[in-house]
């Protein structure tokens, strides 16, 4: 596979700090630096947390910027909600909710522009797919997986679960390729 879920959290250091991460933005670069000059056609996801207590809207443009910078193939968005028992529960400076939800929709918008972007340039390029499982709109086509872990549906037989394809990627639907299988 060529796809890694490499975690950041926040692109800014002091929110990174306060959650308690032990790395930077700097170090968590230089790591997606090295592991793209490594591993050729790398495609990446990560989670992104916004509204944490004491959250700026500068903290939030370097989150904004950094995702920008790595081009994450997709994220797992969300906004802080204190778990009872936990230091954050705590702390002061808490970002309102109507806030946490305009962060929140910034940084969707900033991930659906990236997404676009790398699978619009990925049209028309040949993978080789794990075929995974049936569609869930038709029964005569099947669901399959990059290397880069993107979902394919291409017209086949539930027979050719388990097994590989080697595909174009024809277009897109939504956030999903649509297939055209070479011989």
């Amino acid at each position: 596979c060529r796809h890694v879920h490499l975690c950041v959290q926040s692109g800014s250091d002091r929110i990174l700090a306060a959650i308690n991460r032990r790395y930077t933005r700097s170090e968590y670069l230089r790591l997606v630096d090295r592991m793209r000059a490594s591993i050729p056609g790398l495609s990446l996801s990560t989670d992104i947390l916004v509204g944490f207590p004491g959250e700026t809207e500068a903290d939030l443009e370097d989150t904004l910027d950094l995702m920008r910078e790595v081009g994450f193939t997709y994220s797992f968005m969300y906004h802080f909600n204190p778990r009872e028992g936990t230091p954050a529960a705590a702390m002061e400076a808490r970002v309102p909710e109507k806030a946490k939800r305009e962060r929140l929709a910034r940084v969707i918008a900033v991930q659906r522009e990236a997404t676009l972007a790398l699978m619009a340039s990925r049209v028309g390029a040949v993978e080789e797919v794990l075929v995974e499982d049936l569609s869930k709109r038709s029964k005569t086509e099947v669901l399959g997986r990059t290397q880069r872990d993107e979902m394919v549906v291409f017209p086949a037989p539930a027979s050719r679960i388990g097994g590989f394809a080697k595909l174009r990627l024809a277009r897109l639907s939504g956030n999903t390729f649509r297939g055209e299988e070479l011989s």
